[in-house]
């Protein structure tokens, strides 16, 4: 889950910002960053991002507005960032689209697990990066299994 794994930080406070991507980036994770709601949509819809981590309260465009939008582009995971700690606004910004909800201030160290859990949850119980591929064969090293034209081909464990 290193730097394959894409995120784009959406932050206006730049101390903020700063410490995010610092911390991130050393736990692996390949980061962009936006400060606008209208720069965040820009790099969503160019870049891609595995996840967005998205602050509710943005200069141009609501964290509320670009996670909606970023939804009709986009099944990426969004994790919403706010010192809103209503229940309310947690409801809000679960349904209209973000996938996890983190109540500032909070540790980098609970984003970081957050953003962990949330890959594993987006890419299933074995993640593609697991699979090796060479024509029409695949091995899956997390299952130790192997595979001709999509046949399962039955090894011990001394063959695979």
């Amino acid at each position: 889950m290193g730097m394959e794994t894409k995120l784009l930080l959406v932050e206006d406070e730049p101390g903020m910002l700063e410490e995010m991507h610092t911390y991130l980036e050393r736990e692996g994770f390949r980061v962009l960053t936006a400060c606008t709601g209208q720069e965040a949509l820009r790099i969503a819809g160019s870049e891609r991002p595995d996840i967005v981590v998205l602050d509710w309260m943005l200069p141009e465009k609501s964290g509320i507005e670009v996670c909606r939008e970023i939804r009709q582009i986009s099944n990426c995971g969004i994790i919403m960032v706010t010192a809103r700690s209503d229940e309310a606004d947690k409801i809000v910004g679960l349904e209209i689209g973000a996938d996890d909800y983190l109540t500032k201030p909070f540790s980098l160290r609970e984003l970081a697990s957050r953003i962990r859990a949330l890959l594993r949850r987006l890419r299933g119980p074995e993640d593609r990066s697991t699979f090796l591929e060479r024509d029409n064969l695949t091995i899956s090293e997390a299952k130790c299994q192997v595979f001709k034209g999509g046949k399962e081909i039955q090894l011990t464990p001394t063959e695979f």
